[in-house]
């Protein structure tokens, strides 16, 4: 039988968001979540005792909060797409020695020898930054592959601008891809969950889980379940602000809640 994942990506980046998902995880509505281990300093203890799926979520473009216990300022506020341009070797350099510093944290935090890895805005597939990781960091077992599959798909979903949209960048992934670095000691796992990102209701849900379900060896569906607070908007800049204070993020939730 295949194992699929619902996953909460963005876990810990703030104190509200690690408390809306762990209300989800006493109700066992996630069963694997991805952690930003440069924001939100949460107690370990708080998910410790959850039979769950625990990964890296490294995150190279969103604002550091100052709940954090490093004062980092080279790296925040990035793009996918400034990352993706980036050629001089000392401005690669700074994110080369931040993703050291966030896969050394998340070996000590949670004393995992093997590490799972997916990113926040699908950073990883870059490919300098994919084959990075790849020739340096054996102890990473797992990557997601955020080049999901289109074969799911029915015409009456490609009614919507949104998801021309993400159909787009998720063509820009599997050309990326060609130049990803292959190492048959990892594992790329299937995702479902940038196709409907931002759109996502309750027959798209379904549509994707039961895609994951009829995989041989299962998958995960990427969430973001619950908003910030309003009292942490003032800690982002507007393009990360309002994509954490999105209406869709509270549907995710109840979404898992009722699923």
């Amino acid at each position: 039988m295949s194992k699929v994942f619902i996953n909460s990506d963005d876990f810990g980046i703030t104190k509200y968001n690690v408390r809306n998902n762990i209300d989800l995880l006493k109700k066992n509505k996630i069963n694997s979540i991805s952690v930003m281990v440069n924001q939100y300093d949460f107690d370990i203890n708080e998910i410790s005792k959850f039979n769950i799926k625990i990964k890296l979520h490294l995150n190279l473009t969103t604002s550091f909060t100052p709940f954090s216990k490093k004062n980092i300022s080279n790296l925040h506020n990035s793009s996918f797409f400034r990352l993706l341009f980036t050629i001089r070797p000392k401005s690669k350099a700074l994110v080369k020695k931040e993703i050291q510093y966030q896969i050394k944290l998340f070996k000590e935090k949670f004393s995992q020898d093997n590490i799972y890895l997916d990113s926040h805005h699908h950073v990883h597939m870059i490919p300098w930054i994919h084959n990075y990781i790849v020739r340096n960091f054996k102890e990473i077992i797992e990557i997601r592959n955020s080049a999901e599959s289109l074969n799911y798909l029915k015409l009456k979903n490609l009614n919507n601008i949104k998801i021309l949209r993400n159909i787009l960048a998720v063509l820009l992934l599997k050309f990326l891809r060609i130049f990803h670095q292959k190492d048959n000691n990892i594992y790329y796992l299937d995702f479902k969950g940038l196709i409907f990102s931002g759109i996502i209701n309750e027959s798209n849900f379904s549509l994707q889980m039961k895609n994951l379900n009829s995989l041989q060896n299962g998958g995960e569906l990427g969430l973001h379940p619950g908003n910030i607070s309003k009292e942490e908007v003032r800690f982002f800049i507007k393009r990360d602000s309002k994509e954490l204070c999105s209406i869709n993020r509270e549907i995710e939730k109840n979404l898992c809640l009722t699923y």
